[in-house]
């Protein structure tokens, strides 16, 4: 056999190739000739998307593609592609090679080709009416991982095609995140729901509950299914054995979602999102046939609907007690009495509760019943002065709060919501005051129980019953608890708005305390000179007696109290003008600055109690025939005589003076003037009409309506 070199063999070749260099080049030629044709064909042919389908395994996601929002789009314009360099891919695919199960990656870039004259940073409306702004999550990280388009856009066979996948929405707000709580918060998406709605038979606002943080969980309990997990054998699909990473979730996300646009869906389980369980004390039963009978209960017991007050959540709505947890139907009789309620005070807390239940009960029927009789008087005012053509829209609008508030506490039981309930109350009566002002009745006071008045009581609804922790330090120094409380209403210190939360601050402390470091003797109380050492050291007077808890600069002693100890003890009646002052000058004839003489009665001798107190034992208001005790029957009347003398001359001189025009006065005039009124003050004070000293008052009164009636003529 003959056998050929290399060098041999590679001679022959090129003497072929030269002797048929143009058949071969014309072969060459024909064949790259057609490569170009068919590339070409296919460059075109490929930008039609039926023509996806001929090689890839497809169909369901073209049939999607058809019915969306896209279907206009060709599939290359989204989808990346290789379509100049179409020989290997055909050899691939010709040789059995190729992979058929299409994956293919939508960028970024791609999608803001077409959408970048969209405003993306502008919010849009999502299901619900939730506020979606897409710049802020292709933004900043979301939970450390870098979203892309297709992170929501999802390309599932379930799904539309490039619809928004709401599984994802759900994986990514909720996974991880505690029952009943989200990764963000419930306000991100929902924000503060202000449609009142309506769950088996109740009415209930969001609105109000979440101002005052009211947690959503509190209510609505269960708001998933499932958990997102990732079962490891999903990574099986894509990769064997290469699940060392699988814990560094980090990684995993920057690979699979940053870099590939890998669907979450395809690794994480579906999570469910939506009023899945709610608490159990919303859950209704009875209203199956009794549609919205006790829906003002549960507005108190919730803490909702009242006007112009702050939402206040019941402490046991707080600790989830549904209505059956107190209201005990112990005798199977299909009613609730007061004494299986109160048993289930006790049951949970202690037998303190049940006396506690019932002071509740009391304390609120006593406000209502004394405050309600104000809604009528102020409704009376708003009614009339709407009759004398006066616009009272605002004051109905106020009244309107008021009786909805009083109603709400009578009708949703203030046992369900104490606080709620006082706070209700409070508004109430400050509303109903608030009218009468401005109808220019500056004095009406709404009916306040006990209450509403002493700030001691409202603390006192619980702590009857619970002792309050014993306190003997305040900022390090020693605070006497006990002693306060004598003095003090629990308010001045406490806040009757935030349970435990202390108001008092060091200054109010040193406004009290610097002035009682030494207590002032001979104050000035109207016209007595008071001595605070003889009542408080050497009779033993606690200081509460004459002055408010509140304010020890303001007294609230009665006149009845002084003369307890002053009219019945002999040896502190003896002297009466050290109590009565002016009753003493005017019985000595010093009037109003003027020195006048002194009572006929008193020349002769008369003292206080042969009028006061003509039995020595009990000093009283004399009587009208007091005169004809001492002097005879023609006296019997002399009394009422003088005292409508002095009236009517008072009455008299009142009118002059308000008719005279000051501005229009001399000095002199206007010293006559401001003399009468004096005159007539001073009269008023002492308080007898006259009798204490009728000559020198009589005279006095003449001589002033005698000057201003002279004034009055001149000035016409």
């Amino acid at each position: 056999m003959k056998r050929y070199n290399i060098k041999d063999l590679l001679n022959k070749i090129y003497t072929g190739v030269k002797n048929y260099k143009h058949p071969i080049i014309k072969l060459f030629a024909g064949a790259f000739l057609f490569l170009i044709i068919i590339n070409a064909a296919y460059y075109f042919v490929s930008a039609y998307s039926p023509g996806c389908v001929v090689c890839h395994y497809m169909k369901p996601y073209y049939e999607q593609s058809t019915h969306s929002k896209h279907k206009d789009v060709s599939c290359v314009t989204c989808h990346p592609s290789r379509r100049i360099l179409t020989a290997p891919y055909l050899l691939r695919y010709i040789a059995g090679s190729y992979n058929p199960r299409p994956r293919a990656e939508v960028d970024d870039k791609v999608c803001l080709d077409c959408h970048e004259s969209q405003d993306l940073k502008k919010n849009t409306a999502f299901e619900m009416n939730i506020s979606f702004n897409h710049s802020d999550h292709l933004g900043d990280l979301k939970r450390g991982k870098k979203l892309r388009c297709t992170s929501c856009h999802a390309r599932g066979e379930e799904q539309e095609h490039f619809e928004i996948n709401k599984n994802v929405c759900f994986t990514c707000h909720f996974k991880g995140s505690e029952r009943g709580h989200s990764a963000t918060s419930c306000n991100v998406c929902h924000g503060i729901p202000r449609k009142v709605v309506e769950h088996k038979g109740f009415q209930f606002s969001h609105e109000s509950y979440l101002k005052i943080g009211v947690d959503c969980s509190q209510c609505h309990v269960d708001v998933t299914t499932g958990n997102a997990e990732v079962n490891k054998k999903v990574c099986f699909k894509c990769h064997v054995e290469r699940t060392s990473e699988f814990d560094n979730h980090e990684k995993i996300h920057n690979v699979h979602i940053t870099k590939n646009g890998v669907d979450c869906e395809e690794c994480h389980n579906s999570i469910g999102h939506g009023k899945v369980k709610m608490i159990s004390s919303l859950e209704a039963n009875c209203e199956n046939c009794h549609t919205l009978k006790h829906s003002p209960q549960r507005e108190m017991y919730i803490g909702s609907e009242g006007r112009g007050v702050t939402s206040v959540l019941s402490r046991m709505f707080a600790a989830q007690v549904s209505c059956e947890g107190c209201h005990l139907d112990l005798n199977n009789d299909g009613k609730s009495e007061l004494s299986e309620k109160r048993q289930s005070c006790v049951k949970c807390h202690s037998d303190n509760y049940g006396s506690m239940l019932d002071k509740w009960i009391s304390s609120f029927d006593e406000a209502i019943k004394t405050i309600s009789p104000s809604i009528t008087s102020v409704r009376q005012m708003v009614d009339n002065a709407r009759n004398q053509g006066k616009n009272v829209d605002a004051e109905k609008n106020y009244l309107d709060d008021a009786e909805n508030n009083l109603n709400l506490v009578i009708n949703g039981k203030a046992v369900h919501n104490v606080d709620y309930a006082y706070r209700l109350l409070k508004n109430t009566a400050s509303n109903l005051e608030g009218i009468a002002q401005r109808l220019g009745n500056s004095n009406f006071k709404a009916g306040r129980s006990k209450l509403l008045s002493d700030g001691s009581e409202y603390c006192n609804l619980c702590h009857f019953a619970i002792t309050p922790k014993s306190i003997e330090k305040f900022n390090d120094e020693k605070f006497p608890h006990q002693t306060h409380k004598q003095f003090l209403q629990c308010t001045k210190c406490h806040s009757d708005q935030e349970h435990r939360k202390l108001i008092v601050t060091k200054n109010d402390c040193e406004s009290c305390h610097k002035n009682f470091d030494k207590v002032p003797e001979n104050i000035k109380y109207g016209s007595i000179n008071f001595p605070h050492g003889l009542h408080s050291k050497k009779s033993n007077i606690e200081c509460k007696v004459c002055h408010t808890n509140t304010d020890f600069t303001k007294v609230q002693i009665k006149a009845n109290i002084c003369t307890s100890c002053h009219h019945k003890d002999k040896e502190l009646r003896k002297d009466c003008s050290k109590c009565h002052p002016v009753q003493n000058g005017t019985y000595s004839g010093n009037i109003a600055s003027t020195k006048g003489e002194s009572d006929i009665m008193k020349t002769a001798g008369v003292s206080c109690e042969d009028c006061h107190a003509p039995d020595k034992n009990v000093i009283s208001k004399p009587k009208e025939t007091v005169c004809a005790d001492c002097h005879d029957a023609s006296y019997k009347g002399m009394k009422a005589e003088w005292t409508s003398d002095i009236s009517s001359k008072i009455k008299n001189l009142s009118g002059l003076i308000a008719n005279v025009q000051n501005s229009n006065l001399s000095e002199e005039d206007k010293g006559k003037v401001q003399t009468a009124k004096k005159l007539i003050a001073a009269i008023k004070t002492d308080g007898s009409g006259g009798i204490h000293n009728y000559m020198v008052i009589s005279d006095l009164l003449d001589k002033s309506i005698k000057e201003i009636n002279k004034i009055t003529q001149n000035g016409k």
